[in-house]
């Protein structure tokens, strides 16, 4: 029997082995396109993969493309209609400004608006002083909300991104702080707006707020999100695209023309790449040895929903197989595993693995007639779970044998008294 199940889990190795031996060498993928930015990566924001990076761990300041991450834990901690007074020496803060009075009155979402859109550093003070307590407070805030998702190069002092040497990021940690916040339909409807209108109780004249972002209005797959800029930290921006029926997250740091490397980023993918599912529907891509059922081995596939981008000229992506094994009953559709897909990139990518087809339980009959040995041990089972329980039995008879005989001899000793 062990015998037999390392032979169908070799089996399963062997059929799923299948893609990648029909693979030859991968082709090579398309030379990058010709950027001004030292650090850059796109990633695509439904499953993760990275279709190109330059630099992407190297620390950079990242100017007021900080306010991504304000805006996330506004959105995490405030009520959008929660109402904000400015506080004393708003009117203080430095650089992009929503020209903010102390006592002015504003919603949260005005101020995400103001944020997002005009760069507001007085929005993102009186924001963070709010949620965190103070500036120092907040900041903590950010620290442990960019561990939480995964960020190893970050380290944030201010939440709008004003110069300060103790203040950087990277673009890998950038993209997953942008790609966070883009799961809040909020955040997604506001940076995709080349402009505004806002409420406010005090500076009525100034309510027309306008996009940083000067790609809205130029390329309707541009869906966001946010520019920055400083003298240490180059021109910066953080691209939000709608290519190949998915979003592809950007992000652009120490350019010299953000707006033409984003250009050439878009060209390329276009020109360079589809987005493919990893297998054709209902195609079956192995095997995976099965426990209690009638059959030996259950048919699988991966969802035809997976899909990941591959250059135009790459061979089919090879899946990596592993020793995996089921359990009756299963049901069509249901996911058994999860197994790791490598890409013609050379990039990982973890994707489920579902059955094919039912496979219901073997009944305990049907066991015991696979072989005289199983039956002749189910069998044995049985006859010693049978005497055991009998035994406990005989030893409760007795003892009620043993007191009925005992009162009927004090019985008899009363009898005799009389």
């Amino acid at each position: 029997m062990v015998e037999h199940m390392r032979i169908r889990k070799q089996r399963m190795a062997i059929v799923l082995g299948a893609l990648a031996c029909s693979s030859t060498l991968l082709a090579q993928t398309p030379p990058p396109p010709v950027l001004t930015a030292q650090s850059v990566i796109m990633v695509d924001w439904q499953t993760g993969q990275v279709l190109y990076e330059k630099n992407a761990d190297t620390r950079r300041y990242p100017a007021s493309t900080t306010k991504i991450m304000t805006a996330l834990l506004t959105i995490e901690n405030l009520g959008t209609g929660t109402l904000l007074t400015a506080p004393a020496g708003i009117d203080r803060v430095t650089g992009s400004s929503m020209h903010l009075k102390p006592g002015e009155q504003l919603t949260v979402e005005t101020l995400l608006y103001g944020l997002m859109l005009r760069s507001a550093n007085d929005g993102a003070e009186m924001l963070a002083t709010k949620i965190g307590g103070s500036l120092p407070g907040f900041a903590r805030m950010m620290n442990a909300k960019a561990v939480a998702l995964g960020c190893r190069g970050t380290r944030f002092v201010t939440p709008h991104g004003l110069p300060n040497e103790s203040h950087y990021t990277t673009a890998r940690d950038m993209s997953k702080i942008a790609s966070a916040a883009m799961h809040y339909p909020i955040f997604a409807e506001i940076v995709r707006k080349p402009d505004a209108t806002i409420l406010r109780s005090i500076n009525l004249q100034d309510t027309f707020l306008e996009s940083t972002n000067s790609l809205l209005t130029e390329d309707s797959r541009v869906v966001g999100i946010k520019t920055g800029w400083t003298n240490a930290a180059g021109r910066c921006f953080v691209g939000a695209t709608n290519q190949h029926d998915t979003t592809i997250i950007t992000v652009i740091f120490k350019s010299e023309k953000w707006q033409d490397d984003q250009r050439s980023l878009m060209s390329w993918v276009d020109e360079n790449y589809s987005r493919r599912s990893i297998v054709a529907e209902g195609e079956t891509v192995g095997t995976i040895p099965l426990h209690g059922g009638w059959d030996h081995e259950v048919k699988v596939t991966v969802p035809p929903d997976q899909m990941f981008f591959a250059a135009n000229n790459e061979e089919p992506m090879p899946i990596i197989s592993t020793e995996l094994s089921a359990s009756a009953p299963i049901r069509k559709g249901e996911q058994l595993a999860e197994i790791d897909v490598r890409l013609p990139s050379g990039e990982l990518v973890r994707v489920p693995l579902v059955a094919t087809e039912d496979q219901d339980s073997k009944p305990l009959w049907a066991v015991m007639g696979t072989s005289p040995w199983t039956g002749g041990v189910l069998l044995a089972g049985i006859g010693l779970f049978a005497i055991t329980k009998r035994k406990p039995a005989r030893r409760r008879l007795s003892h009620r044998n043993l007191r009925q005989s005992n009162r009927g001899m004090r019985s008899v000793s009363r009898i005799n008294r009389f």
